[in-house]
């Protein structure tokens, strides 16, 4: 082993490692060889996600996992200081990281660069693109990708609005959340756990959120108990009436959704609480190395299941 490395005993684990691994590598040590790993593969993680096609992106942002990324002021407090507030993530239909980019909000002018360069790539045909907040940005997503595209508010984030106003202990919290999660579905796409076709058409999107309304508030008075549509959850019906009205949250390819973001999120938290609390490198080697793992994961996925439609 080089002499170089250096070690630190870390006198809280001492009883615990004294028969085992008794020393434990400093911290900057274990950061130099992250680096180095990185350095090593870089141009890989770049090529592998240059190559990956995609004809649906959805895009989302993450704010957890930017809490580890930053560096130690100096001073005698060494207070931790965050270099970014958000990850944006792309991903394409077989829910591979196409693209992602550390920011500091969430303005698409800050990565308008890394979508255009997108666009430029050969195997980027993009007819859709689904996000938060569709109709805020659909004029900046049309002037990259053209006018021929379609702009989607993605389902999960346009269900979760009504869900997030819900009381959580109100004894018909999980029954009501259940009737609206089915909201999008095609009327003969019910049988199963997840949606196997397209959203159903604005239409009959419309006439399930009426029934939903209407049936929930009869079953409230009835039953009368302390409000379960509030105010806050009536506003929210009626802000996703308009999305709806407008065509936002039809004619989604099954499958498609940042709730696969969402999980993406959660994977790349697990190795900060699983290893090292917080982590500096100028190429973020630990979350570029957790991205390529997986899309890889995802595409062995697609491969088991001889799906390899983007």
């Amino acid at each position: 082993m080089s002499k170089n490395v250096c070690f630190k005993t870390y006198s809280k684990l001492d009883l615990i490692l004294k028969d085992t691994l008794g020393m434990l590598p400093k911290v900057d040590a274990i950061e130099d060889l992250f680096k180095a790993w990185f350095r090593m593969n870089k141009s890989m993680y770049t090529n592998s996600m240059k190559s990956l096609p995609a004809r649906i992106l959805t895009i989302d942002h993450t704010f957890k996992v930017t809490s580890n990324v930053g560096m130690f002021r100096q001073g005698d407090n060494k207070e931790w200081v965050k270099l970014y507030n958000s990850l944006f993530v792309a991903l394409n239909k077989r829910k591979q990281i196409v693209t992602w980019h550390f920011t500091q909000g969430e303005k698409f002018s800050l990565v308008r660069d890394i979508l255009d360069k997108l666009k430029e790539r050969e195997n980027f045909k993009i007819e859709m693109v689904l996000l938060d907040n569709c109709c805020k940005y659909d004029l900046v997503i049309n002037d990259i990708f053209g006018n021929q595209i379609f702009i989607k508010l993605d389902p999960f984030h346009g269900i979760q609005r009504i869900t997030s106003t819900i009381r959580k202990k109100h004894p018909f919290h999980q029954q009501l959340c259940s009737d609206l999660h089915n909201l999008l579905r095609h009327p003969t796409d019910l049988s199963s756990k997840r949606r196997t076709v397209e959203t159903a058409s604005k239409e009959i999107i419309l006439e399930l959120l009426d029934r939903i309304v209407a049936k929930w508030e009869s079953l409230e008075f009835m039953l009368d108990e302390r409000s379960l549509i509030t105010m806050e959850t009536r506003e929210a019906f009626l802000n996703l009436r308009k999305h709806i009205s407008k065509g936002c949250l039809s004619n989604i390819p099954a499958g498609c959704s940042t709730s696969v973001n969402e999980n993406l999120h959660k994977y790349l938290n697990k190795p900060w609480a699983l290893s090292l609390q917080r982590l500096y490198s100028p190429f973020f080697s630990t979350i570029g190395m957790k991205g390529l793992e997986w899309s890889s994961v995802q595409t062995m996925k697609r491969v088991k299941c001889l799906d390899l439609e983007d």
